[in-house]
């Protein structure tokens, strides 16, 4: 009704299992989700989980409680999350663990010609008796300067910083590594079958045997796709 701010509400439950080829249960999962649109054009989701994973010869067991929101606040932008809390297997170590996982996204058409994107990923890992296994943050940034319908310019920077625990790993780890991507690219559309694309991009890199962040890699290219369709 005209009353109620929410528009729809829907829920949903599933159950799957997945075998190898000898018959073993590789995965078995049961779902429950809550799904509820509003306005803003939002959408919001609350699902918990109960799950059997195999790995390394071990049947794991575990629980999870899933978020997810999306919404548009204004036209032209939308800001969207999702979230995990719960257990989650240690593949480094073959042991279950506490995951909290938070994803955050946005896109914001600015104006006719720039348009900016964002990723972010925030995990942190601890062991079932408390002590933290690790901590990672990985980002995606993203500006595009749109010339005309046949022509635009994108910065993109990507990084990624984990922080670990060594004293908790079976193997030896590095207790900090951060890696970072950047790229520059032009594209210019000559005609609906034919793209050129040139750009710059390079890698940086630090662990615990460097001092600081270390470029790693230079490259410029370019680039001409051609899409050809045969008549028939």
């Amino acid at each position: 009704t005209e009353d109620n701010w929410w528009s729809r509400m829907r829920v949903d439950a599933d159950w799957d299992i997945t075998h190898d080829e000898d018959g073993r249960v590789l995965e078995r999962e049961v779902e429950a989700e809550f799904y509820i649109n509003g306005p803003m054009q939002s959408h919001m989701e609350i699902g918990v989980g109960k799950s059997n994973l195999l790995y390394d010869d071990v049947m794991f067991e575990g629980t999870n409680v899933t978020l997810f929101a999306e919404f548009q606040p204004r036209g032209g932008l939308v800001i969207g999350t999702w979230s995990r809390f719960g257990d989650q297997v240690d593949f480094s170590n073959t042991r279950l663990g506490d995951e909290s996982r938070i994803e955050f996204w946005t896109r914001w058409n600015i104006n006719r010609n720039w348009l900016l994107r964002y990723d972010g990923t925030f995990v942190t890992l601890d062991t079932e008796e408390g002590p933290n296994i690790f901590d990672a943050a990985v980002h995606d940034l993203r500006l595009t300067w749109h010339f005309s319908v046949r022509s635009f310019l994108r910065v993109t920077t990507q990084w990624q910083d984990v922080k670990r625990n060594q004293d908790v790993y079976v193997d030896t780890v590095d207790a900090r590594e951060r890696d970072v991507g950047r790229q520059l690219l032009y594209s210019y559309k000559i005609n609906p079958q034919t793209v050129f694309f040139l750009g710059y991009s390079d890698a940086l890199l630090d662990d615990d045997s460097l001092t600081g962040l270390t470029t790693t890699d230079r490259t410029w290219f370019m680039k001409i796709g051609y899409a050809w369709t045969p008549d028939l």
